[in-house]
Parts: structure tokens; C-alpha cells; sequence
């Protein structure tokens, strides 16, 4: 794959959690990974406001789109009560009045996103992945070394895997597959549950591509839904 191809790669559900999820994909180029700036900081002080003025005294568990993902982990075998989806912990931040982690332009403005409609988000460096991908519950010893974790643990849990091993799930990603400095391509994965709105996972992508083009400068790429 060359170094401005912006093609998705395959990727396949397994049967066993195929009628559980849907996904969301996007691929993007061109981009200069650097500090967020001031625009990017606005915008997430801006949703979290928003959220806070929304839900700022409602249990978590009744913000609407909370209880789809958490049902979602359950039957995917992981327990979102002890292992927060990402979207979820992102708006415990917010709602505690704590800013977001600042990372970088492109990871702040998918956290930006996914705060924003609620869903977990997958954020991988394009050049980093290894063949076709799929997603499908870990093995026994299955994990990865994580962005700020020393290990992942993935048995009986939900995770992408490509050619070299898992690299990310609606909890937490993988160092090997991070967004660095030297990232220019990206692929971005969005995790839905089966029983939300229909209509929400190609509005989230469609979104969270305007975001990423406006606000880091990429260029779009494809998109695709995994529907069974």
C-alpha cells in the first residue's frame, strides 16, 4: 500500500457477534500531526458545556445512547461497569467538569466525536496495519501493550485483529497501532450497537469526516458500513 493510498482495508465480522454490531469506517489522509490547536480546544469545550448543561444531573446510565453500548459490551462479554467503553469515560470527564486528555490535533478531534454522538471510536495509524482485518473475541492469551496501559487483555472480548495480532476495541487501543507524529493516513473505527437508530452510525461518520477535514487539515477517503 503506497504512501498516499487511502483504500479500506478488508474487514470481516465474526458470525458469533455479527448480529450484535455494526461498524462505521473512514479512512483519511494528508494529515500533519501536531498539538491541538485553539480551534480544536474550543470545540470540545464548547460539546462538553453543552453536555454538562444537558445531562449534568442524570444518572450516566440514563444519557441516551449510554445504555445501547453498554448492552452492547455485555453481550460482547465485557463488563462496562469495570471496563468503560471510551465513549463513556469521555463523558464521565465532562460531566465531573474534567477536560479531556490532550493528545494530539487528530486523536482530540475524534474524542471530540465521539463524545459528541456517544459511540466508541477507533483511531489507527493506516500504515501500521498488517493485511486484511477482522473483528472477533479474543483468544485465550490474546492483548496488547496499550496507549498509557502496559497490557490490554482481550480473552473472550471483543477486539480488531489484523495479520499480526489484535489492535483495538470499543475500549482502548493499541500502542502499535497509535496515531504518532509520523502518522499522515488514518483509518477510524466506529463501533454501533445493532439497536440504536439506524440513521445515527452514517450520520456519526459523516460528522466525525467533516471534523477530522476541517479541523486537522485531511483529506477524505472512503467509507463503508458492516451491516449483517
Amino acid at each position: 500500500m503506497s504512501g498516499d493510498d487511502l483504500s479500506l482495508p478488508l474487514l470481516g465480522v465474526d458470525e458469533a457477534i455479527a448480529d450484535l454490531i455494526d461498524l462505521g469506517l473512514l479512512t483519511a489522509g494528508g494529515l500533519t500531526v501536531a498539538s491541538a490547536g485553539a480551534a480544536i480546544g474550543a470545540a470540545i469545550a464548547a460539546e462538553a458545556a453543552a453536555k454538562r448543561a444537558e445531562f449534568g444531573d442524570r444518572a450516566i446510565g440514563d444519557v441516551p445512547g449510554v445504555a445501547p453500548v453498554r448492552r452492547l459490551m455485555s453481550a460482547l462479554g465485557t463488563d462496562p461497569t469495570k471496563t468503560r467503553p471510551s465513549s463513556e469515560a469521555l463523558l464521565r470527564r465532562v460531566l465531573k467538569g474534567q477536560g479531556l486528555y490532550g493528545v494530539n490535533n487528530v486523536v482530540d478531534t475524534v474524542n471530540l466525536a465521539s463524545l459528541r454522538w456517544l459511540l466508541p471510536m477507533g483511531l489507527y495509524d493506516l500504515a501500521a496495519l498488517r493485511g486484511n482485518l477482522r473483528m472477533a473475541r479474543g483468544r485465550p492469551g490474546d492483548g496488547y501493550a496499550g496507549i498509557g496501559k502496559e497490557h490490554v487483555n482481550l480473552e473472550d472480548r471483543p477486539a480488531l485483529h489484523d495479520d499480526e495480532g489484535p489492535f483495538g476495541a470499543p475500549t482502548s487501543d493499541s500502542f502499535r497501532t497509535r496515531v504518532h507524529a509520523g502518522t499522515t493516513r488514518i483509518l477510524l473505527v466506529v463501533f454501533a450497537p445493532r439497536d440504536i437508530d439506524p440513521d445515527i452510525l452514517p450520520r456519526c461518520v459523516a460528522d466525525t469526516r467533516q471534523l477530522i477535514v476541517s479541523l486537522c487539515g485531511a483529506v477524505a477517503g472512503e467509507e463503508r458500513f458492516i451491516r449483517s
